[in-house]
């Protein structure tokens, strides 16, 4: 539960996914091992001629780009001095080439992208299509990281043209891929698989495991986002098993993945194994992009694990580093979660300044796909005239590159007295522009403030709504003299709630704990109760399983008219009981909730069925229907799980079903309003400082 921005700030309820496309120079193993970087450095050493000095350097640098990037970039700048110095065009583009990987390695897609485009020139003088189209691809992928999807598409298209000229089959695969998963990305599934498609026969012809790991990962990625889970987990499976053992980048992409599905099946443990793996790969090779991803998605299952402060440590790690690399998909993801989180420490300003930013970054993400979607349409029939100008302005810079570097020495001393006179205006301009900023702050302020207290009204008056659609207290005491309603909202509306209902010798009740608590919660709770009424008392529905099967399916429908693509596990667990006054005969149905009944002095758990109600996996599964015998002196107790879930005591440990089960044993033969201020007292007792976790609702009904 403990979601109180989150289902008023859905994206479709979509799981956020990040691609990771193919990096031609990371295609070997990403662990450059000490005995290769020696035999290097040895052959350097050995090497009489400046061309063969060249050619090593170049290998260290890419030995060493994934692990040691300022390393790497160092190898590359001594090749391009030495290339520079013998006059040799092709290795001068080679050691370009090489200085815009490393660059895009450290997010730095300025400098990657003018050193690619030195390097695009002098192949093309030199007909080098082979390095050309690897070029290409590496341009792409700087646009693709920086969210220009448009421009990434065009630049693989281009590199998919020279390959097939040249017949380069592992380019052809890797244009293709690179394409299909920026479909995947802005929900163009269709396109997608047909490149998927098509790449998995020439890399089956192939036997290409690599290329054929990567394309069922992204299949993966698909049947994930249309929530065919069993589905995804396969082809995830698949590629995992045919991925090369040194191809750790696709690796840890993979052990993400699958994390992410295990989470969603409620396997916390297994989930937390592979993310922890992936992690830990990203780590050691530096994979900035990665390591950002997987911080994120073990943030979301610490927050579905209800681990908050380790769900904000990953959540912060996350967002720090993807703000950085410009990952606003990531960032949008962090957001959503710290602002939840925020809220569960009563921190409100921060959890605010994290939902509106969640908000203005969702809008402007779904603008972006928009247009993309459209212009990618267009973008195959057109010549890409932009792109070519600048090219020709790039040629004609390195033209003049000679005439400006001759030129810079006479201008350099001016410059100098230049660079002193902006610094001084520039430091008066600060020293202006910070006391506006603080006049600035002031009033942003204020506007939060205002904001804040907006939304703590619209809460309250949420409060009064939730309270009149709840069952009158009355109702159970009319029926059942001896009972009680232990109902304690974690905020100010609740995401659990209790109904009941009488109806000539049948008294039907239910206690019920919906998906988010706070006003996410309540809105879900509403719901609930609106559809039980209907179920029971308009469509007189009497058996608790066929309601619950009923209202399974409005929830459902009700969730998916307002969205067709949404696939959200949104929903409640819900006892619904029914007790025949006459035959004392429960009836009643459990969607993942344990209730117990005190017979003798002994307290028993009753049966359940481990599903909710809502869209999840394996819906379609119908509910049981479960009779007791009752006898007079019995006393029943349907209960949400907020009560056990409560941290609290000496160690600061949850209460647990084990202890809650004890307590009421040794409550049950007391009268129900002793019971109630025993049970009211030992909450308070045990969560001590600590704050409430989640809705409390607890009914005991003595027959």
């Amino acid at each position: 539960m403990h979601r109180y921005f989150e289902k008023s700030m859905k994206v479709k309820e979509k799981k956020i996914y990040y691609s990771v496309l193919i990096f031609l120079f990371s295609a070997n193993s990403l662990f450059a091992s000490n005995q290769t970087i020696d035999s290097l450095l040895q052959a350097l050493q050995k090497s009489k001629s400046d061309k063969d000095k060249i050619e090593v350097v170049l290998q260290l640098a890419s030995e060493t780009v994934n692990t040691k990037s300022e390393e790497a970039l160092r190898y590359a700048n001594d090749a391009l001095k030495l290339a520079q110095k013998i006059e040799n065009k092709f290795l001068i583009g080679r050691s370009y080439q090489k200085i815009g990987e490393c660059y895009l390695n450290k997010a730095d897609y300025q400098n990657a992208q003018n050193n690619l485009y030195r390097s695009i020139t002098i192949y093309k003088q030199l007909n080098e299509d082979q390095f050309l189209a690897e070029t290409y691809t590496t341009v792409g992928n700087c646009f693709y990281f920086k969210g220009d999807y448009l421009e990434a598409i065009n630049w693989f298209i281009k590199c998919k043209e020279i390959s097939e000229k040249i017949k380069n089959n592992k380019l052809i695969l890797d244009c293709m891929i690179n394409i299909g998963l920026i479909y995947n990305d802005i929900g163009q599934y269709e396109k997608a698989m047909v490149n998927f498609e098509e790449a998995v026969k020439i890399a089956k012809a192939k036997k290409d495991n690599k290329h054929i790991a990567v394309i069922y990962n992204s299949i993966g990625l698909i049947k994930d986002k249309n929530g065919k889970l069993r589905d995804a987990l396969s082809y995830y499976k698949d590629a995992l098993q045919n991925c090369p053992e040194n191809e750790f980048k696709l690796r840890a992409q993979l052990f993400n993945n699958i994390g992410g599905i295990m989470n969603r099946f409620n396997a916390r443990d297994t989930a937390e194994k592979y993310l922890t793996e992936a992690l830990l790969i990203r780590q050691k090779i530096g994979d900035k992009f990665g390591m950002a991803q997987t911080n994120i998605t073990l943030s979301r299952l610490m927050y579905d694990w209800k681990k908050f402060p380790k769900a904000k440590e990953y959540a912060l790690k996350g967002i720090s580093s993807a703000e950085q690399l410009g990952m606003k998909e990531i960032v949008l993801d962090a957001s959503q979660i710290l602002s939840n989180v925020y809220l569960l420490e009563n921190n409100y300003q921060k959890a605010f300044d994290y939902y509106k930013r969640y908000i203005l970054l969702k809008d402007s993400l779904y603008n972006t796909s928009s247009t993309y979607i459209s212009q990618l349409e267009e973008k195959y029939e057109s010549e890409r005239k932009e792109s070519q100008i600048k090219q020709l302005e790039l040629n004609n810079q390195l033209q003049q590159s000679e005439i400006s570097r001759k030129q810079s020495m006479i201008y350099f001393s001016g410059g100098i007295l230049v660079v002193i006179a902006i610094l001084t205006f520039v430091l008066y301009s600060r020293y202006q522009l910070k006391n506006k900023a603080n006049n600035l702050l002031t009033l942003q302020k204020q506007e939060i403030e205002a904001k804040n207290k907006e939304i703590v009204d619209s809460i309250n008056y949420a409060q009064k709504i939730q309270q009149a659609l709840l069952t009158n207290k009355e109702v159970f005491t009319e029926s059942f003299k001896d009972s009680f309603i232990f109902f304690k909202p974690r905020d100010i509306v609740s995401g659990d709630f209790y109904w009941a209902h009488k109806t000539n010798d049948n008294f039907y009740f239910a206690v019920a704990d919906c998906t988010g608590h706070g006003v996410p919660g309540a809105f879900m709770s509403l719901l609930g109760i609106n559809y039980i009424n209907q179920i029971v008392n308009e469509m007189k529905i009497q058996m608790p399983n066929e309601a619950l099967n009923v209202l399974r399916e409005k929830i459902v429908v009700s969730l998916k008219s307002s969205d067709p693509d949404y696939q959200g596990a949104d929903g409640m667990d819900i006892s619904l009981g029914r007790i025949d006054v006459k035959s004392k005969k429960l009836y009643y149905a459990s969607a993942n909730h344990k209730n117990y009944i005190a017979k003798n002095g002994e307290i028993l758990t009753l049966q359940y069925d481990n599903i909710p109600v809502g869209n999840y996996f394996g819906h379609e599964k119908p509910f049981n229907l479960y009779t007791v015998d009752l006898a007079e002196g019995d006393t029943l107790y349907f209960s949400t799980d907020g009560y056990a879930d409560q941290f609290g005591g000496e160690t600061g440990k949850k209460f647990k079903t084990r202890n809650l089960k004890k307590m009421l044993s040794e409550l049950s033969y007391l009268p129900m309003i002793e019971q109630f201020s025993a049970i009211q007292d030992n909450f308070e007792k045990w969560k001590g400082e600590y704050e409430q976790l989640d809705d409390i609702c607890i009914i005991g009904v003595k027959i």
